[in-house]
């Protein structure tokens, strides 16, 4: 579906303006509503402060509950005196509350018995407001006998120590503030109604003169469009005071400068027809030059190419050669390595063969030693044993003795009894002395028997000693041969590493030589092959000319039949 520009622009005209208004309405709403909620706020203040000064009026006493229940502030009931709060609902249409604790005692509420309801209890959430943290408490949406009130709670304290003892309650039903708002929303929603009516009727007479405007520009581009060029000096004719006359202006130029676009290029279709012509014949002359020229220069690619395959053929062949020099000089170079590694293993070998050969003989000396030793200490343990024998012998001879002795002291009666108990003692010591002699015999048995085994080792060590020793010098001799040749060998490889360095030195010459006739052999080879590709390229670009000749001429007739349109 079309959509006309009209109906655009006045869309563009009438969103921006309805989003306007809505959003100037909805922000006075809520302006509004705030003022008038502080100005309910003002006056169930003020007339909370006129209900607690009635209380107060000048009476610095205390509030107090008597024994009956009945409230008073000093000497003043509150109780069912309810004077003040209907003078403040007569006079401002307020209700009007008197809590003590959590408790009414004067109210504007009254049953059907015309009575004051004094029977419901102060809500908790105000109680924890009011009492305990002892501030002024504000509801706009605060609920009381299923109506909704804006109610505002003022503290009401002890004179004597300031303590929270009671509040007063001041409200007012938010149906008569709604009303007000409403009546405040419907003005803004026709105030902003009629500004968007009026700015409809301005764009609309503003769109008028635009289109108008655009018309005779739309007028004029299709004249252009079915080449009518031909047209008189209308600039001056239009009123330039806004973009849209401009665009007419911009309109009646453009036609003048296609006249003169259009004119010029009549004339350089002419030149172009001309040119075209010459040019063809120029470039079939060109064209065969160039093919005389690519036979000629396929000719010389392939000789360069022949000389650049066959040096690169010479070329590898060095390189190999080259490369296995290079691996014998390597190889060379290792075995050198090794040999040296080798001598120095050889040499280490007869260090170590030769203290081995000090450490050898310091074992042998050593084992002596210790069969010597073993040897004595066999003798030894044999005289012990003999000892131990004698001392058994007198051991028995002891006892025997201290036997007989104690046999005289039984018949010597009373005067041989100190003489029993030392032949008893005696006895005893020659008992203990038997057993020692035997353990020590025992040991000395162990003793003999470990000291021959000791002695029959001593004798198998001293003959592998002996064997060990034979051995080792036989190693240092072999091992003296090998390092003979060690070093023979060490010599030779030293002579051809020599003689391969030489070589190595002579091949790298000849390898560099060769690689730069291979260079310059792929050079002119590649030299040759660009100049035939240059040449190839050459031929193709000719071609193309000649393609681009015909080409030219066909859009030369085709331009000068299109504009044949235009009357100048």
């Amino acid at each position: 579906m079309k959509v006309s520009l009209r109906s655009k622009i006045t869309f563009l005209v009438l969103l921006p303006t309805i989003a306007v208004g809505l959003a100037a309405m909805i922000t006075s709403t809520n302006i509004v509503t705030r003022i008038i909620n502080r100005e309910i706020k003002n006056q169930l203040n003020a007339a909370s402060m006129v209900g607690i000064e009635h209380y107060q009026n000048g009476n610095t006493a205390d509030y107090y509950m008597n024994v009956r229940g009945i409230l008073y502030k000093g000497v003043v009931q509150i109780t069912d005196d309810s004077s003040i709060v209907d003078r403040i609902k007569e006079y401002s249409g307020i209700e009007a509350t008197f809590f003590y604790g959590d408790s009414r005692y004067a109210t504007t509420w009254k049953g059907e018995n015309g009575k004051q309801m004094l029977d419901t209890k102060l809500d908790s959430d105000v109680y924890e407001k009011v009492y305990k943290q002892g501030e002024t408490y504000f509801l706009t949406d605060s609920t009381i006998d299923g109506v909704n009130y804006y109610a505002y709670y003022q503290p009401v304290k002890q004179p004597s120590s300031g303590e929270v003892v009671g509040c007063f309650f001041t409200g007012k039903p938010s149906n008569q503030v709604a009303s007000q708002i409403d009546q405040i929303r419907k003005q803004v929603f026709l105030i902003t109604l009629f500004i968007i009516v009026i700015s409809m009727i301005l764009a609309s007479v503003m769109l008028w003169f635009i289109i108008k405007s655009l018309k005779k520009s739309v007028k004029d581009l299709g004249a252009v469009a079915e080449g009518e060029l031909a047209i008189s000096d209308q600039s001056k004719q239009i009123k330039k005071t806004d973009e849209i006359s401009e665009i007419a202006i911009t309109t009646v130029k453009l036609r003048e400068a296609l006249r003169n676009v259009i004119g010029e290029i009549m004339e350089s279709i002419d030149l172009v027809k001309e040119s075209s012509e010459k040019l063809s014949v120029t470039a079939d002359k060109t064209k065969e030059t160039t093919e005389v020229v690519k036979r000629a220069v396929n000719d010389i690619s392939k000789g360069a190419m022949a000389q650049a395959e066959e040096t690169t053929t010479a070329n590898t062949h060095v390189v190999e050669m080259g490369n296995y020099i290079a691996n014998t000089v390597s190889d060379v170079n290792q075995l050198t390595l090794k040999a040296s590694t080798m001598n120095e293993s050889s040499m280490e070998a007869i260090d170590i063969l030769g203290e081995l050969q000090g450490i050898n003989m310091q074992t042998k000396e050593a084992i002596d030693l210790i069969y010597s030793q073993t040897n004595t200490t066999n003798l030894s343990a044999q005289k012990i044993r003999e000892a131990t024998n004698i001392i058994t012998d007198i051991a028995d001879e002891t006892n025997l003795l201290s036997l007989n002795a104690s046999i005289e002291a039984a018949r010597a009666g009373e005067q041989g009894r100190g003489f029993a108990v030392v032949a008893a003692q005696i006895q005893k010591l020659a008992e203990q002395s038997d057993k020692s002699a035997k353990a020590i015999q025992d040991i000395i048995s162990m003793l003999l028997k470990d000291s021959n085994q000791a002695v029959q080792t001593m004798e198998v060590v001293k003959n592998t000693i002996q064997k060990q020793s034979e051995k080792v010098e036989a190693s240092r001799i072999k091992v003296n041969s090998v390092n003979s040749g060690i070093k023979k060998f060490t010599e030779g490889i030293n002579e051809i590493r020599k003689r391969t360095s030489k070589l190595d030195k002579e091949r790298t010459h000849i390898v560099d030589i060769v690689q730069n006739l291979t260079a310059i052999a792929q050079q002119n080879a590649a030299s040759a092959e660009e100049t035939l590709a240059s040449t190839t390229d050459l031929a193709f670009t000719m071609e193309e000319v000649a393609d681009a000749i015909d080409l030219l001429k066909t859009i030369t007739k085709k331009l000068s039949s299109e504009v044949e349109i235009f009357h100048m």
